[in-house]
């Protein structure tokens, strides 16, 4: 039941602690070029429901690692890739919840912009950047070595 998804996301946001939400935070990069401020986002709850997303994907990174280093036996790689994929789909659903909560927070403007970005400080901006793999890929993994992955 959907229900009982939304409630494992609202248990799950009243376990992130404000250290959480200063991590979540360090990861979010500086206004860029090209990209316009619509406004800072002050609700605390959106500011944990980002980091809630992190926490899932968090778990899919460790189960996905575990997949392709630690898996002995078949029984134990379906059930890593099902808990992966879950957690994936819940990070997802955590930041479309955000997404939502940062444009009520911004007003019609965020409503009105098609592509939006969440910036150092909590700031809601527009982008009209093309999407940057090497950012996604440091996102994910941490610092990339010279020469890429």
């Amino acid at each position: 039941m959907a229900l009982n998804t939304l409630i494992e996301i609202e248990a799950a946001l009243g376990e992130v602690t404000e250290a959480e939400v200063g991590r979540a935070e360090m990861h979010l990069d500086a206004i860029g070029k090209g990209e316009t401020s619509l406004g800072t986002i002050h609700d605390p709850d959106a500011h944990r429901m980002w980091a809630t997303a992190e926490k899932f994907q968090r778990i899919e990174a460790e189960g996905l690692i575990k997949l392709k280093f630690e898996v002995d036996t078949l029984d134990d790689q379906t059930r890593l890739a099902s808990e992966s994929a879950r957690a994936h789909s819940m990070e997802s659903l955590c930041r479309d919840i955000f997404w939502i909560m940062a444009r009520d927070a911004i007003g019609q403007d965020a409503w009105n912009s098609s592509s939006i970005g969440v910036r150092s400080g909590w700031v809601l901006v527009t982008t009209t950047a093309p999407p940057n793999p090497g950012a996604v890929l440091k996102a994910l993994f941490g610092t990339i070595p010279p020469g890429g992955l």
